[in-house]
């Protein structure tokens, strides 16, 4: 049998475009999955910091190394940080709760994450804080103690 003059083989314009149309939107969404992954890196990479960050913080505290203020700036490893630290009364005679928290400082290098996440760490510790009235102050963003 023979085919007719008006039957071609091949593809026309509109399968073309389907096809192009579909690339696209799987493009698309590829891109979309990729922001994502890329920012919940980026966030789990930043509250990590902030971790250490009051880990450390919260360790020079227990220790009695370092002085507690009320709030403080960082500037570690080139991110800047927004820390404060609240005291309170325990239950019990010189048992106080201690709170630290982590915050990426606003107008910092981290401007763009500020307000979408913080980190806090509470721990109760047994010590009277009045005895480090003379003590070292918190480090400034070049590590120096200050008072």
């Amino acid at each position: 049998m023979m085919s007719t003059p008006n039957s071609r083989s091949g593809i026309t314009l509109l399968e073309v475009i389907i096809a192009l149309a579909i690339f696209a939107g799987s493009g698309l969404v590829l891109a979309r999955l990729l922001e994502q992954g890329t920012d919940a890196i980026e966030r789990a990479r930043l509250e990590t910091d902030a971790a250490l960050i009051a880990e450390s913080i919260m360790d020079e505290i227990s220790a009695g190394v370092l002085l507690p203020r009320d709030q403080h700036d960082l500037d570690r490893g080139g991110s800047e940080w927004h820390c404060s630290v609240r005291i309170s009364d325990g239950p019990l005679a010189g048992l106080r709760r201690v709170e630290v928290q982590v915050i990426p400082r606003a107008g910092g290098t981290l401007e763009r994450h500020a307000g979408r996440f913080h980190f806090v760490l509470e721990r109760w510790i047994h010590q009277s804080f009045d005895s480090f009235a003379d003590g070292p102050g918190l480090p400034d963003a070049t590590g120096a103690r200050s008072r």
